[in-house]
C-alpha cells in the first residue's frame, strides 16, 4: 500500500513536471512566432497627385532583428552604406514611420521591464532630442508603438545617422552577455526626394510628452492592451544625459 501511494506521488510528480515543461514550451513558442504588426508605405504617406512624378521620390522600409545582451543597449537604426546609397540620387530623407518592438524570446525574458527612448541624437540637449519613450514592463508578452517623425534631413547632414538613435534599458533578470533572451524588432519608413516640399503627404505627426503603446499578452489569447507613457513620468538615465552631453561635437565648417 505504501509503496503504491510512494508511486502515484512520484507519478504526480512528473506528470506535473512534464506539464509544465510543456507550458513552458508553448510560451516560447509563441514568444518566437510574435511580430509587430506589418506597415504599408500607404499606412504611412498618402497617395500622389496625379502631376506628382514618381521620379522625384521613393518610399523605402528598413526592417531588422537586433538582440539585447546588455542592461544599457545603444542602436543606430540605418548605416552608413544606406545613406551613401540613396545619395547617389536623392538629395533629401523624410522620416515617416519608426516603428519599435521589443521581443522576449524566453520565459526567462518575460522577467524584465524595459525603458525604450527613441531619439534625434544631432539635438545637444536630451530633452529636446526625443522623439519617442516607452516603459513597460514585459511579463505579459511583447510590446510596440508606432512613431511617425514627420520631419526631413539632407543626406549630406554630417551627422544623419544619429537621426536613428535607439537607446535601451532593462531591468529585472541576470545576463550573461551572450545568450538572446529579448531582441528589438523595429521598422523605418521614409521617402526620398531630390527636392523638400511642405506637404511630404505624410498621415501622421507624433505628439511631444507622451507616447501610445501596445502590449500583446499570449499568456492570455493574444489579447492586445494599449498604454501611453507619459515623458514626465519616466526617471532618465543619468548615463545617457552623459554620454549625451559628451556627444557634444564642434559643427562642421561651411564649405566655402
Amino acid at each position: 500500500m505504501i509503496k503504491t501511494l510512494f508511486s502515484t506521488k512520484k507519478d504526480s510528480r512528473r506528470t506535473s513536471f512534464n506539464n509544465n515543461e510543456e507550458q513552458e514550451e508553448q510560451v516560447r513558442e509563441k514568444l518566437q512566432n510574435w511580430n509587430p504588426p506589418k506597415v504599408k508605405a500607404n499606412d504611412v504617406y498618402h497617395k500622389s497627385g496625379i502631376f506628382e512624378s514618381k521620379s522625384h521620390y521613393e518610399i523605402k522600409k528598413v526592417q531588422k532583428t537586433l538582440p539585447i545582451r546588455n542592461e544599457y543597449e545603444d542602436f543606430l537604426l540605418i548605416d552608413r552604406n544606406t545613406i551613401q546609397e540613396h545619395e547617389q540620387q536623392y538629395n533629401y530623407l523624410h522620416i515617416g514611420l519608426i516603428q519599435v518592438a521589443v521581443k522576449p524570446l524566453t520565459t526567462k525574458g518575460l522577467n524584465s521591464s524595459v525603458l525604450v527612448c527613441l531619439r534625434d541624437g544631432r539635438c545637444l540637449d536630451f530633452n529636446a532630442s526625443q522623439i519617442a519613450m516607452v516603459e513597460s514592463s514585459l511579463s505579459n508578452g511583447p510590446i510596440y508603438f508606432n512613431c511617425y517623425p514627420n520631419f526631413p534631413v539632407s543626406l549630406t547632414d554630417r551627422w544623419i545617422l544619429d537621426v536613428f538613435s535607439l537607446n535601451i534599458k532593462t531591468h529585472g533578470f541576470e545576463r550573461d552577455g551572450s545568450s538572446e533572451d529579448i531582441v528589438i524588432v523595429y521598422k523605418v519608413c521614409y521617402k526620398l526626394v531630390t527636392t523638400v516640399m511642405i506637404d511630404m503627404k505624410a498621415k501622421f505627426s507624433h505628439s511631444n510628452g507622451k507616447t501610445p503603446f501596445i502590449q500583446t499578452n499570449l499568456l492570455r489569447n493574444n489579447v492586445a492592451v494599449s498604454n501611453t507613457t507619459e515623458w514626465a513620468s519616466v526617471e532618465i538615465p543619468e548615463r545617457w544625459r552623459v554620454i549625451n552631453e559628451a556627444h557634444r561635437r564642434p559643427q562642421p565648417s561651411p564649405n566655402i
